[in-house]
């Protein structure tokens, strides 16, 4: 059952609104989704819907103030900052990576725009075939240098420049390049130079052990359909590659004010030029050109096209928390979706709901009988 609702009169006609929450219970109902949603436009009060529970054990269930781990939404916080550091004249993202970290193999070769860009050729930490014995390693506490000391060994997967493949081991990099320019932690700087700035008061780096209010509890499902608790992962792991948390009414204003459709005071417009939002959002590197000539990577962004409109996002996944957050500027549509069930359909949902917006085909999920 839906456990909030906000009726407020949006751009969506009556049988678009309708169709959303049809769409929403029905993805619920199939425990496809637990979590929050948001839909915002310019000069229009958003919808925002609320499903399932924040906490199992304790029956707390999720609110639009409920906190969600983002994964790699992260990114382009991690990328606004990069980006704030150049415009202070601090770092250069043309410039090799070994003039802020010394000691890195290969560092002459590789600069900071192809991590942002993710060809660099550092290779993934995450990915399976890198780590046999991730399972284990995971659940333990990390220094930032000692998680770059898992990668940094490794050969290149390929020349830096020469393709792209997303690598989260290029953000866990960028992260120390942000505290060894900025000579203070990852989090600190985002919270004073980004969200503090920017009033995104319920946005924050997970630190581990720290207890944080209102943050949801990640579940996953059995074969059976039970409910259990995400498999643990240790958050010094994601760094600034997926460590984040925030809320969609967080995500809605950070995506209105980089889009320059949400009004600015003086000290959000400090926080980052036009030029360098609009940097942050210009494709840069085809992502599977061998399969789309329309789809590309900025700087922690995805950008392409969907239901005629340009299509700016990002989607990721952590254990037991998925997210995506979409924008389509020619309509000012912002779409976030943030889960504390891991089904991966967080993106889909994020399509489904766009497809309503635009008068677009979708699928509505199939219910499942056994309920909550």
């Amino acid at each position: 059952m839906m456990q909030q609702t906000t009726e407020n009169l949006t751009s969506l006609r009556p049988e678009q609104r309708n169709a959303v929450d049809a769409y929403l219970e029905a993805s619920a109902d199939a425990k496809q989704f637990s979590g929050a949603v948001l839909i915002t436009q310019r000069n229009c009060l958003p919808i925002s819907r609320c499903y399932g529970l924040a906490n199992r054990e304790h029956r707390v269930a999720n609110m639009p103030t409920t906190k969600f781990r983002i994964a790699s939404v992260t990114k382009q916080f991690t990328t606004a900052a990069i980006l704030q550091l150049q415009e202070k004249g601090l770092l250069d993202v043309q410039a090799p990576i070994s003039n802020y970290l010394t000691d890195y193999p290969e560092g002459d070769r590789i600069t900071v725009h192809h991590l942002l860009t993710h060809t660099s050729g550092v290779p993934g930490y995450l990915r399976p075939e890198n780590e046999s014995d991730a399972r284990e390693w995971i659940r333990q506490s990390f220094t930032l240098p000692q998680l770059i000391s898992r990668f940094q060994s490794r050969p290149l997967d390929f020349a830096p420049g020469e393709q792209f493949r997303y690598s989260n081991s290029g953000y866990v990099l960028l992260t120390q390049i942000i505290e060894s320019v900025a000579n203070q932690s990852y989090a600190d700087y985002l919270q004073a130079n980004i969200f503090t700035p920017l009033e995104l008061n319920a946005t924050g780096y997970e630190r581990t052990q720290a207890v944080i209010a209102n943050l949801a509890q990640g579940y996953s499902l059995t074969d059976d359909g039970t409910y259990v608790n995400a498999s643990p992962f240790d958050m010094s792991i994601p760094q600034g590659a997926g460590g984040l948390y925030s809320t969609t009414a967080d995500l809605a204003r950070w995506t209105q004010w980089l889009h320059g459709q949400a009004a600015e005071s003086s000290v959000e417009s400090s926080v980052l030029s036009t030029a360098a939002k609009e940097r942050l959002m210009q494709p840069a590197v085809l992502v599977e050109p061998e399969t789309s000539d329309d789809t590309f990577y900025g700087y922690g962004m995805v950008i392409d096209s969907q239901f005629g409109q340009r299509h700016v996002h990002h989607s990721g996944r952590i254990n037991g928390f998925e997210s995506s957050l979409a924008h389509f500027p020619e309509s000012s549509l912002t779409i976030a979706v943030l889960s504390n069930l891991e089904t991966g359909v967080a993106f889909h949902i994020a399509e489904d709901l766009a497809a309503i917006a635009f008068d677009r085909p979708y699928q509505l999920p199939e219910r499942d009988d056994m309920g909550m």
